[in-house]
């Protein structure tokens, strides 16, 4: 018994001590110190005489920009870039929005935007006010806000909800005159024109080249590892308005967190005005990011591959369909088909790679869309047997007809197209029955299939071309699309 009492004994002792040790540490309770801490980002919210820069990064679409002014009277005024890409009516970058905010001590002292503005558009359950995939997921934004700590002027927060990473920082007086002008939304129309002029961003780390691609909210990575995967990442990302206020021809665009490739770490792309380029940095070392012209990694093209069809629509692609090609190959059929072939019209030429239904062989079907004179459509379609080779070059090794009267009647016109790929002579050519032809003479040609710059303004989507091995200049180029 004795010996239970000096346990208690010691017990207490032990929790007097601590208690005693508490109270040296700290001269106020927990609820003294919170009630300050909240005094003081309330103090500091105040502080900024043009306002607030909130940077946010969401679950789904990545980063969002808002302009946030905190007055005395729990009132935060605000402006937004949601009007540049989100499926609403309202001019959120130019029509100022209202709502209340409090302070307060929950988990952590939080910053609680408690009736709805246009930070809480980005959580809202009907797909129609974010473009939500389906109603009730909204964006996976955030309205209220844990303050973790504030650093070298900046405020840093995290989402209570969904985790968001946030930060306020101090707008400048240019930035908010700027921004009352819709800059928040015209930074991403500057951003359009520098992908319009750099179709193909990329930067070249060691032996490998990747595409480093800055888009409205995330910027993208993608390069192809050694078993000849794509390997594509994105990372939340917002721009600075340096664009708009001036300082710079493009704005420095800064990620959430930092993105690791290939043994290199990057945190930002910094516009080097002298250069003429954007810069990423990892450990001291500049990586440049140059246009190059098509995408940095090999394409995938052919039976299921990434791509299996290629459609060209010449009026589409003016500038990009190489001249020769129009002069040898294009213009001498249509101008055959039209003039000997009852005034029809070529509309678009189709390559696509498929199997055979009844050999299960590969095969690529090459069809040719025209019209008649009233404007009816008609499609003819020859199927190629080819082989791949070493080299990864593909030769087509013979070329038939599906024997309806689409192929029979025109081919004769259309002959520089269909010959373009393998070449057929006849001893005898039948257009009442194709099966009735006699072959004298086959003459196989071989491709090297790969990317084609996009000349041609305002064209989007990936362009590819077959490439003659005996004349690469006589390239037929089109947009690449899947199955």
């Amino acid at each position: 018994m004795k010996r239970i009492y000096m346990y208690l004994c010691l017990g207490l002792f032990a929790m007097t001590g601590c208690d005693r040790m508490e109270e040296n540490v700290f001269d106020e309770t927990p609820d003294e110190r919170l009630e300050k801490t909240l005094t003081e980002y309330d103090e500091l919210l105040h502080s900024s005489p043009n306002g607030w820069l909130l940077s946010l990064e969401t679950g789904v679409k990545g980063g969002y920009r808002f302009w946030m002014n905190f007055n005395e009277n729990g009132r935060v005024t605000m402006l937004s870039d949601l009007d540049y890409d989100l499926p609403t009516d309202i001019q959120t970058s130019t029509q100022p929005k209202e709502s209340s905010y409090m302070l307060k001590g929950l988990l952590a002292p939080s910053l609680i935007f408690d009736t709805y503005n246009y930070l809480h558009m980005l959580s809202d359950p009907e797909k129609a006010v974010n473009g939500a995939s389906a109603n009730g997921t909204g964006l996976e934004g955030d309205f209220e806000f844990s303050l973790i700590k504030a650093d070298n002027g900046r405020i840093y927060l995290r989402g209570n909800f969904n985790g968001c990473t946030a930060y306020l920082d101090p707008a400048t007086p240019k930035e908010v005159e700027c921004i009352t002008e819709g800059s928040l939304k015209s930074v991403y129309d500057n951003l359009g024109e520098y992908l319009e002029d750099n179709k193909f961003p990329a930067i070249t780390i060691g032996e490998n080249k990747l595409s480093t691609k800055p888009n409205a909210r995330k910027t993208e990575f993608a390069y192809m590892n050694e078993d000849d995967e794509i390997i594509s990442m994105s990372v939340g990302s917002y721009m600075d308005l340096k664009s708009e206020t001036g300082e710079k021809t493009y704005s420095d665009i800064y990620f959430f967190e930092p993105v690791e490739i290939l043994g290199e770490t990057f945190t930002e792309m910094i516009w080097d005005e002298a250069a003429g380029n954007y810069v990423l940095t990892s450990k001291g070392k500049e990586f440049s990011v140059i246009d190059n012209k098509v995408p940095a990694y090999p394409l995938k093209f052919g039976l299921n591959q990434t791509f299996t069809k290629l459609y060209l629509e010449v009026p589409a692609m003016e500038g990009t369909v190489p001249q020769r090609f129009l002069d040898e190959i294009y213009n001498p059929a249509a101008n055959d088909l039209y003039t000997n072939g009852s005034k029809r019209s070529l509309a678009y030429i189709q390559c696509q790679f498929s199997e055979n239904a009844t050999s299960g062989l590969p095969q690529m079907e090459l069809w040719i869309r025209y019209t008649n004179t009233k404007g009816n459509g008609y499609t003819a379609k020859w199927t190629y047997s080819y082989e791949v080779n070493e080299d990864g070059t593909i030769t087509f090794t013979d070329r038939n007809q599906t024997g309806v009267s689409n192929e029979r009647i025109t081919e004769p016109y259309l002959k520089k197209i269909v010959d373009y790929f393998c070449t057929i002579e006849y001893q005898k050519y039948d257009t009442s029955n194709w099966n009735n032809s006699i072959k004298s003479n086959i003459i196989p040609h071989t491709f090297r299939m790969d990317w084609a710059t996009n000349n041609t303004p305002g064209l989007t989507g990936d362009i590819g071309a077959f490439y003659p091995v005996e004349d690469e200049g006589l390239y037929l180029v089109g947009k690449l699309t899947a199955k």
